[in-house]
């Protein structure tokens, strides 16, 4: 039997908690400032985006949906491209203990999930189940989420690493072409 380790407020050297999280590990931390700074940060454009709208998390019952859809566009894209987003990040890691002269990171992605009722076009969604190195993202990436609004059951992601090793296992490449 399999156990995924969970670690609460964890405070050990970056070399292993990187090689933890590589074997399945989770690593779940109390929100430290720089997340905070991060929050205030979204919630600033969030403001500025959606200005008008009384409550920006039901600014889809508000709005018709391509004028949605352009906040939110324009939403995602100068959260992921401002130098400021990029200097929190760094903030975030160097807070959480990585080494900021051996981690690379990309550009965060703000996720604006509307109910899947009215999911229109250019919005993220909720994605079905899966493994980023599905999608062409390498093995080494560690992932840290930053919730913009307090976490209900219904808004989180849920994590079945156990689930996946079972029943999605990728097959491993022999390092052969396969014939058609």
């Amino acid at each position: 039997m399999s156990f995924t380790p969970i670690y609460v407020n964890r405070r050990i050297q970056d070399d292993d908690r990187r090689r933890r999280i590589s074997e399945g590990a989770l690593f779940l931390y109390p929100a430290p400032r720089e997340s905070l700074c991060i929050t205030e940060w979204i919630l600033t454009l969030v403001a500025e985006s959606f200005h008008g709208v009384r409550e920006a998390r039901q600014a889809h019952e508000e709005l018709a949906s391509a004028d949605f859809v352009a906040r939110v566009s324009k939403l995602k894209s100068r959260f992921t491209n401002h130098p400021t987003t990029k200097r929190l990040c760094q903030d975030l890691i160097e807070a959480v203990g990585s080494d900021p002269e051996r981690t690379y990171f990309d550009v965060p992605r703000l996720r604006v999930t509307p109910p899947v009722t009215i999911s229109p076009p250019g919005v993220s969604y909720a994605y079905k189940p899966h493994r980023d190195t599905w999608h062409a993202h390498p093995s080494q990436v560690i992932n840290y989420w930053v919730p913009v609004y307090d976490p209900e059951p219904t808004t989180v992601m849920s994590m079945h690493v156990n689930f996946f090793d079972r029943l999605f296992k990728m097959p491993q490449w022999d390092g052969t072409m396969a014939s058609r």
